[in-house]
């Protein structure tokens, strides 16, 4: 079982005005001011390695309660809790800079860069950033050292997933139905490698039997935070498909469901809200069955129990961070 060292229980009622509500725990790590302070850290180096002068700070990885990492990580331990800000806030900004080009090829470009920090052969990226290629790689070199010291070097695994990450997100990515969208949001929305990464930093590691285990288990709540942060980020998506003058419907979940279902966006709104109740409704009922039929450790209960309130501080933070808004976003 996971025993609460670093993390204190957060009030639900912090979501009341949102309309949302969840079913899983929530909690903030008690050392939020150091995630903050990683933050504001990675903020400067970003900037230094891109000459981004002035980057938007409501874009950042936090809401009012606290640090993403604080919400999704509660019982990290205080120096991997710095990393795991860090790392957050990078992958923010690199998902603001593929979600900026307009065109298919620029997309690819930037995704080429950021998972290689190399020139794509395929094109020029705009900006200057060509010219700055060694400072933006020193920058990545120092994550993933500092990730390997922290984690050891399994952590390297997941630069394999950061690549596909990348390279899923340059795809014109379209869907038809809703089962369609969320095979390819666990993928370019980074949802499918967090368990890993949450893995790395709570130092708990499944053997492949014990991952096969809790597959039922985890995957409705990775189903769930997809759905959340589309749900809260729907009007910031809308604006930048219509900004971007990209063809087809907006790439988020409610404008999926509405399409499928023909529904008005209001209702398809509620039947998003419907669909994450279910997802933890069936995480809850994959939980018991597992416990009372399947293969059993402590290691696989910590595992889980990590990941519920990984998606319980998900709920939260997309509910009330400023980078869901609208206005974060209206000047770019």
């Amino acid at each position: 079982m996971l025993r609460y060292v670093y993390s204190v229980e957060v009030d639900k009622s912090a979501l009341d005005g949102t309309g949302f509500r969840t079913t899983l725990p929530i909690r903030i790590h008690q050392e939020d001011d150091l995630a903050r302070a990683a933050s504001a850290q990675l903020l400067k180096d970003y900037s230094a390695a891109t000459e981004q002068k002035s980057l938007d700070l409501s874009l950042r990885a936090s809401c009012p309660l606290g640090h993403f990492a604080s919400l999704v990580i509660p019982e990290c331990c205080p120096k991997k809790l710095s990393y795991a800000a860090k790392m957050f806030e990078y992958m923010n900004f690199e998902d603001d800079q593929l979600d900026s080009p307009k065109s298919a090829a620029e997309r690819h470009n930037v995704s080429e860069y950021i998972a290689n920090g190399e020139r794509s052969g395929f094109g020029q990226i705009c900006g200057t950033i060509w010219g700055l290629r060694s400072k933006y790689r020193r920058l990545q070199i120092s994550l993933l050292v500092e990730g390997i010291w922290l984690c050891g070097v399994g952590i390297l695994s997941m630069v394999a997933d950061f690549k596909s990450f990348c390279r899923m997100n340059a795809q014109e990515a379209k869907a038809t139905s809703l089962d369609e969208y969320l095979v390819q949001r666990l993928t370019g929305g980074g949802f499918r490698y967090l368990p890993d990464f949450i893995g790395h930093m709570m130092g708990m590691t499944l053997v492949t039997s014990e991952k096969v285990a809790v597959h039922d288990v985890i995957h409705p709540l990775q189903i769930a935070m997809v759905l959340s942060n589309d749900y809260f980020s729907y009007k910031k998506d809308k604006l930048l498909h219509e900004r971007q003058e990209r063809q087809g419907i907006v790439y988020n979940a409610v404008a999926i469901v509405a399409e499928q279902d023909s529904l008005t966006e209001e209702k398809a709104l509620k039947s998003i809200q419907d669909k994450i109740l279910q997802a933890e409704l069936t995480h809850h009922k994959e939980l018991e069955n597992l416990k009372q039929n399947g293969s059993w450790s402590q290691n696989m209960e910590g595992y889980i129990e990590a990941f519920r309130l990984a998606t319980g501080g998900t709920h939260l933070w997309a509910a009330t961070t400023p980078r869901m808004a609208v206005d974060a976003h209206d000047t770019r």
